[in-house]
């Protein structure tokens, strides 16, 4: 199909697929797409005049992921359209497909407080619909006291459809709640919130990535081998002065090799959560204990470590007076950095890095 000198497939709309799926319940929450519209002005001979447009389009945010995101999806259809960046710095791909309006029309209405679960969809692909819904008009939080908690918004019989699914596959949820907006929330104790990502977002190959990093911030005990943001260590990329931005899943491959690393200065409790766009690292739990790092020069003897690998870092203070004491701040991104030769004696799983 083409469309003003662009090309795309939307035959791959005809078979189900975990990306269909996902597109879907994405998409019936995050979509956006033109009314049949008719003529009421005042020339006479246009009067009822309908005008069609099949414009199908996806409105994300100004991140980067976001943009790779769309990246996936463009790259689904082989569209040769480009990605529209606007002027606030969101980014829109657009396809105007009658074939795409009318696989949409048999699924979805423009008002989404009317949906219904889709009516054909296989067993096999629920979690990949509820994660596209999920991620598109839902929440995964980690609020100040680490406390986990998730939640899908939309109308009353799509969120019923999917409040009894996950119950038949043992996970509870809390009552459909309305909201003061013309919109209803199904919500979830912190204990199924987990239950409920982990049936979503395990083995997952597409989502949205800021609900996916925060996943996997909870998504096993601290030993086991889970990449820290994975999504982030997939491309390296160019700064404006043309040195490369590392991720710091390239350097340590699990949290479990960051607490490795620094056992032998801070002792064998060590805590690490996600923490904004990083990873931080406490001696006591947070919502626990009023102290939650360590004094200043063992903090800086740790920090050493980090400088020996080349690992951009920070050591924030955490309280004042005798409460203050001093964490460990690793960010994802770790800027201006380039790959020197692996030490074979340094643990698996950890590669030497050094500063340009």
């Amino acid at each position: 199909m083409s469309r003003k000198g662009y090309f795309f497939d939307t035959s791959v709309l005809n078979t189900w697929s975990e990306m269909n799926a996902w597109l879907l319940g994405f998409s019936f929450a995050d979509m956006h797409r033109c009314r049949t519209q008719e003529y009421h002005g005042k020339k006479q001979h246009l009067i009822n005049k309908k005008y069609i447009s099949y414009l199908n389009e996806w409105h994300l945010g100004q991140e980067n992921q976001n943009y790779e995101l769309l990246i996936k999806i463009k790259n689904y259809f082989k569209a040769s359209n480009d990605i529209e960046c606007k002027k606030d710095g969101s980014y829109v791909l657009s396809f105007f497909s009658e074939e795409m309006s009318k696989y949409f029309d048999g699924y979805m209405v423009f008002d989404k407080m009317k949906h219904k679960y889709p009516f054909d969809i296989p067993k096999e692909y629920d979690r990949h619909f509820m994660r596209g819904h999920m991620d598109g008009d839902g929440s995964v939080w980690i609020d100040k006291n680490n406390v986990f908690g998730c939640y899908f918004m939309g109308g009353p019989d799509i969120l019923n459809t999917i409040k009894q699914k996950l119950y038949d596959i043992g996970i509870v949820s809390k009552s459909i709640r309305k909201m003061d907006v013309e919109a209803y929330r199904l919500e979830f104790s912190e204990k199924n919130s987990k239950l409920v990502c982990e049936y979503l977002y395990s083995n997952a190959n597409i989502y949205l990535p800021s609900k996916y990093e925060k996943y996997l911030s909870i998504s096993g005990p601290l030993d086991s081998n889970i990449e820290v943001n994975s999504q982030l260590k997939s491309v390296n990329k160019q700064n404006a002065e043309g040195k490369t931005d590392v991720y710091l899943s390239n350097i340590i491959r699990s949290r479990r090799d960051l607490v490795e690393m620094l056992k032998c200065v801070l002792g064998n409790t060590l805590y690490v959560i996600q923490s904004g766009k990083g990873l931080e690292v406490y001696k006591y739990p947070y919502k626990n204990y009023a102290t939650k790092g360590w004094d200043i020069e063992t903090a800086h003897k740790a920090s050493q470590i980090f400088q020996d690998k080349g690992i951009k870092h920070s050591i924030p203070r955490r309280g004042k007076g005798l409460k203050k004491s001093y964490t460990l701040y690793v960010p994802f991104v770790q800027t201006h950095l380039h790959a020197a030769q692996t030490d074979n004696n340094q643990p698996e799983g950890i590669v030497q890095f050094k500063v340009n």
